[in-house]
């Protein structure tokens, strides 16, 4: 007996089947091919694929379990995108009632926080980083509690990098682009702004970067020549990784001051993002900290995370009746 999960908050379909906390299958259906166009996640467009996607990947699952193997239903119900979370949600309500199993709603950002425990056992203490295309937060867990430390203000860091990479004309997603791209430049040759709230708070805010860098390009900045980009082009993308990670680690590093745990958590697309990794693993090593990153099949949403957390910290039950989408469902409510 074991879990099957749901997963439709933005821009993946995923399915997978969980037994004692570990995800024996998983598939994802992706939409990036429908989203490149726009450069950006279109939310109709999305709820649309995952009416399309979610009974396919569904078939695929019943061929490989059994009906009689599923004793709960997980889903995620918020945060996301209101239209592709009532997929999720009615599609796994019907499920449900149809097996004659319970629903169990689960919180997208906190399944993202524990993704990099998937496998391993979970620390009691730990502050957790989730950074993606649309979430910045940082937060403290302590036995079962999350307490949210710092967010970003306006643009996640996810989509800082989306929106870079339209101006320089590379392809959506752009986080994987620059990425690829940076390690080419010089880091140190642009200066850019490094933001700092008014109000002394720690919260991220990517905005400025981005438009410094838009005012730059407008401006006339020399981005391409001969349709190559030229080396100032690389400088600028390179500088501009290097101070979002600067920004994300900078917080990290002052919040395990005042919270000095041994374990870190990194989570969500940007956790892929190479020059992150060697920043965080830097910092770590020299304050004997662990940091704990998702494999590779659990960076971007994916439904093993919702069934794991909703396994793994014995998540509620409940009617299917009972359960709603709700896009702006904070960590903890």
């Amino acid at each position: 007996m074991g879990t099957l999960a749901i997963e439709t908050s933005c821009d993946e379909t995923s399915v997978a089947f969980i037994r004692d906390k570990r995800v024996e299958r998983q598939w994802i259906a992706s939409q990036i091919a429908i989203h490149r166009p726009y450069h950006g996640v279109v939310p109709e467009l999305a709820s649309r694929a995952h009416l399309d996607n979610l009974p396919v990947l569904m078939q695929r699952m019943f061929k490989s379990i059994r009906r009689a193997d599923v004793e709960r239903i997980a889903v995620t119900q918020g945060p996301g995108l209101v239209g592709a979370l009532l997929v999720g949600v009615a599609y796994a309500k019907g499920l449900a009632l149809n097996l004659k199993v319970p629903l169990v709603p689960v919180n997208h950002i906190e399944a993202h926080l524990y993704s990099p425990f998937i496998g391993a056992p979970i620390p009691r203490e730990f502050l957790g980083l989730v950074v993606s295309g649309s979430h910045s937060s940082l937060y403290h867990v302590k036995g079962r509690a999350a307490a949210r430390l710092c967010r970003t203000r306006d643009d996640a860091a996810g989509e800082a990098y989306d929106k870079v990479a339209k101006l320089f004309g590379l392809p959506y997603p752009g986080g994987p682009e620059i990425d690829r791209l940076a390690p080419g430049g010089d880091p140190k040759a642009v200066p850019l702004p490094f933001p700092k709230m008014s109000d002394g708070s720690m919260d991220f805010s990517f905005s400025g970067i981005k438009s410094r860098i838009s005012f730059m390009v407008h401006e006339g900045f020399p981005v391409r020549r001969r349709g190559r980009l030229t080396p100032d082009a690389l400088n600028l993308l390179a500088s501009f990784q290097e101070t979002v990670v600067k920004i994300l680690v900078s917080r990290l590093d002052h919040f395990h001051r005042i919270h000095p745990v041994r374990h870190v958590s990194i989570s969500g697309g940007v956790a892929a993002n190479r020059r992150l990794r060697e920043r965080v693993l830097e910092w770590s090593a020299g304050r004997e900290v662990t940091a704990h990153f998702p494999s590779s099949e659990h960076i971007t949403d994916n439904a093993g995370m919702i069934g794991y957390l909703a396994e793994a910290r014995h998540k509620k039950s409940v009617h299917p009746g009972r359960v709603d989408a709700v896009p702006n469902l904070e960590v903890g409510e």
